[in-house]
């Protein structure tokens, strides 16, 4: 059904002459699905790592196995899938100049890392959207945490570079505490 969707909207959109390929590309291409996919795959993996949630490493691959599936239904073609397996997922974030990646050299995880790495570098558009998103959830249901909280927790999950470019707040001292007991309270009562 996905990939019909996909299809439609791709079809749609070129049809319409509101999309410009030589601006944007083809729209809903296997670079956006993959995008889209790592999202939520090996990222929410590594954010538990950096919030301190440890996951064994059958409960990593077994995460990462269900996404390369649902990559499927997307329509990501399993040559451009990242989440053959949990290390070629985590090989979309490394730098391609890195020993794990450098592996994968003459694949296609090494070719889609060189042009996957252009969708995470921050503009003004994407500054604009983190911080929209960040102030939609604050002050709100169910822990009704502040944006400068939800900043914190970001800071956090992606790096003071990343955080810098996104122009994140920097975290006061009594944010930081509550982020270090918030995730010791959810370790120790979850896992």
């Amino acid at each position: 059904m996905h990939r019909f969707l996909h299809a439609k909207v791709r079809q749609r959109l070129l049809k319409s002459g509101r999309w410009s390929v030589e601006e944007y590309g083809i729209p809903i291409n296997q670079e956006d699905l993959a995008g889209t996919q790592i999202s939520f795959s090996s990222t929410v993996i590594h954010g538990c790592d950096k919030l301190g949630i440890l996951l064994t490493d059958e409960e990593k691959e077994d995460y990462t196995h269900m996404w390369r599936y649902i990559g499927y239904l997307m329509g990501i073609t399993d040559e451009y899938n990242p989440c053959q397996t949990l290390q070629h997922s985590f090989a979309y974030f490394e730098s391609y100049d890195d020993p794990i990646l450098l592996q994968f050299e003459t694949s296609n995880v090494f070719c889609c890392c060189r042009i996957f790495l252009h969708l995470i570098q921050p503009d003004e558009t994407s500054q604009f959207m983190s911080h929209h998103a960040l102030k939609s959830v604050a002050e709100r249901a169910p822990a009704y945490w502040s944006f400068e909280t939800h900043a914190a927790i970001t800071r956090v999950l992606v790096g003071p570079v990343f955080a810098q470019q996104m122009q994140l707040p920097e975290t006061t001292a009594p944010i930081a505490m509550f982020i270090k007991i918030f995730t010791a309270v959810v370790k120790h009562r979850f896992f």
